[in-house]
């Protein structure tokens, strides 16, 4: 093992495992395992933060907890590190790598595409209830949602401590996750400070 970095992590490929806005640790070691969350640069240049799937002859194929496809492949030169561990605040989060986190991952892409299949059959009840707006209604003053904006462009939606939503300045709108669509009006949330 060498060096140790820091990095501040953006994006939700890494969800749930790492959320935004995190800070990384990362150390450089001389071999990587399936599992193993790294810091690596893809062909532009940009440093992308994903799990180790595959071995190949030649490198590596790495995939986002939350996503369904692989990345292109990579090489051992472009890791920049392993991911150890994770702030979010003072607190410090242990990442699980190697064959823990290896069957992490397995779990968490059975779980999201169990999910899918679930929100395609539930779609349209949950599109209903969502226009009927009869759960914004029942829902608790001191858990109405709630605005915080990280950066200028970075805006996130909460409802308690769970991140529920964002705001997209591309799209210039508001990004709510599923299931809670059914507890906020989108048209009521105001635009974050540009």
């Amino acid at each position: 093992m060498t060096s140790e970095r820091i990095y501040s992590m953006v994006g939700n490929s890494m969800n749930p495992t790492l959320l935004e806005p995190m800070i990384l640790e990362t150390i450089r070691v001389d071999r990587y395992y399936l599992g193993d969350v790294i810091v690596f640069k893809n062909k532009s240049e940009k440093a992308v933060v994903h799990r180790i799937i595959k071995l190949t002859q030649t490198g590596f194929i790495t995939r986002g907890d939350n996503n369904l496809i692989d990345d292109e492949p990579i090489i051992y030169d472009d890791i920049v590190g392993k991911v150890v561990a994770a702030f979010r605040g003072e607190k410090r989060y242990k990442v699980h790598c190697y064959k823990y986190g290896y069957l992490l991952h397995h779990y968490l892409q059975i779980r999201k595409i169990l999910l899918q299949y679930f929100l395609f059959l539930f779609t349209f009840g949950y599109r209903l209830l969502s226009r009927l707006g009869i759960f914004i209604k029942l829902l608790p003053n001191k858990y109405k949602p709630r605005i915080i904006q990280y950066k200028r462009e970075q805006a996130h939606l909460y409802i308690g401590k769970i991140l529920v939503g964002r705001y997209d300045v591309r799209c210039h709108r508001w990004i709510i996750y599923r299931p809670w669509r059914i507890f906020i009006d989108e048209k009521l949330l105001p635009i974050p400070n540009a």
